[in-house]
């Protein structure tokens, strides 16, 4: 009797292990979707329609349209809405947080994740990139304050003039360096008339030395020169006069793999060996 009663504890036990174990999954499930329900009733709706889309309004709501309002309904695709609970739309501030990772990814460069279209009134920008965090309606920043962020402009003409751009400081990041050291300038050309030119520093045998990126240089000589390309003479001046990252990598690469090439540092070396 003894034995049997060890056992059904043991049992009794291992039964209420489980079932507080399922409770507490539960309790889980539920605190998650309150969580979620919580977090969504602290996301306010915006106000007012996204600078790209138009307002209409409907028996059931206020909504936004991409494309043209006639008669008051919407004869483009009905985007989103301003009111809380529309079938078939989402709201608005759903809408812009979408769109607003999906302009992260095509235009901020590395670093500055958070896209920001509340800059955005009657200035030809898409938007500015930062590094500054969104309030929870989307419609300022949340300090820090980020103090440099990049513009999108609308224009790319402009991007490519702008040392503020996003585009400037993305391209930055994939201009050819001819050492791993090298650092990026950018340079604006009178005043922003001209695309901005991109300057590589690099240090070369104890000196700091600049080179140009080709393709930067050869874009700006098109809308000064345009007959460059065909003048023989004139485009051998320019490529005798002009220092380019790419032929310096090049040269250095060889250099590199010179078994006779002797360094500054090394020559040095070598003359004090000799007067001791």
């Amino acid at each position: 009797m003894y034995i049997i009663i060890v056992d059904m504890d043991k049992y009794i036990i291992i039964g209420l292990i489980i079932l507080m174990i399922l409770l507490l999954i539960i309790h889980s499930s539920k605190g998650e979707e309150l969580k979620e329900k919580f977090e969504d009733q602290q996301l306010p709706n915006i106000e007012s329609c996204p600078a790209e889309l138009n307002r209409y309004t409907t028996d059931r709501g206020i909504n936004c349209c991409e494309g043209p309002i006639e008669n008051g309904q919407c004869k483009g695709v009905p985007r989103c809405t301003l009111s809380n609970n529309v079938p078939g739309l989402i709201r608005c501030v759903e809408y812009i947080s979408s769109e607003n990772e999906r302009y992260t990814k095509k235009y901020c460069p590395k670093g500055t994740r958070f896209f920001n279209r509340s800059i955005v009134k009657d200035v030809p920008v898409i938007g500015e990139c930062t590094k500054s965090r969104l309030s929870a309606d989307l419609t300022r920043l949340v300090a820090p304050i980020d103090p440099n962020p990049c513009i999108i402009y609308k224009d790319q003409t402009t991007n490519e003039k702008r040392i503020n751009s996003c585009w400037v400081r993305k391209k930055m990041n994939t201009i050819l360096k001819p050492t791993k050291d090298s650092k990026v300038h950018v340079d604006s050309v009178f005043n922003g008339a001209l695309p901005v030119i991109f300057r590589v520093e690099y240090i070369d045998e104890l000196q700091t030395k600049n080179c140009l990126d080709r393709e930067n240089m050869e874009s700006i000589l098109d809308i000064l020169y345009a007959p460059w390309r065909g003048n023989t003479s004139f485009r051998t001046n320019i490529y005798n006069k002009f220092q380019f990252c790419d032929t310096i990598k090049e040269k250095l690469d060889a250099r590199a793999r010179d078994p006779n090439y002797v360094n500054p540092v090394q020559k040095f070396a070598a003359q004090i060996n000799m007067r001791a």
